[in-house]
């Protein structure tokens, strides 16, 4: 099922002209495998951790998406809000585990699992390239090291560079640790997003991953595999 993920992400960039919007899926959950049901259609049966999809189009402004890890059975159901028109990915994250209560250690049945929502288009003041990261580290807080000095990124927060070279590498520091991050583009220039979370074993991973290019209707996807 391997193969099948990375078809779907090799499978190339859709226009938008003819759909409402268009939505990827990025499988940053703490567990080794999840499937995915969009609006009760089981669309990703077998989705690898540290994969993601190539674009899928969404025609409404809400989508229901139930993400299961197949091992427990635990699941839950999210609901996301998309604009009209636009290119963003969700990024599927959490490890299934039961959550508390609000203001109490008591724990639920709802499991932990959570959307991260990154949308595609630029703000007013970003140029490309765009490199952003992201944290879904719980209980860690990464350091960029950037022009203007270091920056902090809290958990569930991200942090973006424009005007970036194509050849780069960003040096993100965790705890006492430096985790080089390549960035090399191929033919198209795209941004580009790097999501760092926990695997199943708590082991510290990242997944980059290039963002369609607005002004392309047919690119090739030239992520690069994480080392």
């Amino acid at each position: 099922m391997l193969k099948l993920i990375n078809i779907l992400v090799l499978c190339g960039i859709s226009s938008l002209a003819s759909f409402a919007q268009e939505v990827y899926l990025v499988n940053a959950a703490s567990v080794p495998e999840i499937s995915v049901s969009i609006d009760g259609q089981p669309f990703y049966p077998h989705f690898p951790q540290g994969l993601y999809t190539a674009g899928s189009a969404t025609h409404t402004e809400k989508v229901g998406y139930k993400i299961q890890a197949p091992f427990s059975g635990a699941n839950r159901t999210l609901t996301a809000s998309f604009a009209p028109h636009s290119r963003q990915a969700a990024v599927i994250y959490g490890d299934f585990s039961p959550l508390a209560e609000p203001h109490s250690k008591r724990k639920t049945s709802t499991p932990n699992v959570k959307l991260f929502p990154l949308d595609f288009a630029l703000a007013k003041n970003e140029a490309r390239l765009r490199y952003r990261v992201v944290n879904l580290l719980p209980g860690q807080t990464l350091r960029l090291a950037v022009d203007s000095g270091p920056v902090e990124i809290p958990f569930e927060q991200s942090f973006a560079i424009s005007g970036q070279k194509p050849l780069a590498t960003l040096t993100v520091r965790i705890g006492e640790t430096d985790i080089p991050v390549l960035i090399r583009q191929r033919r198209v220039l795209r941004n580009c997003d790097i999501v760092f979370y926990p695997d199943a074993n708590g082991e510290i991973r990242f997944i980059r991953f290039f963002e369609p290019n607005p002004d392309a209707n047919d690119e090739t996807d030239e992520s690069i595999p994480e080392e």
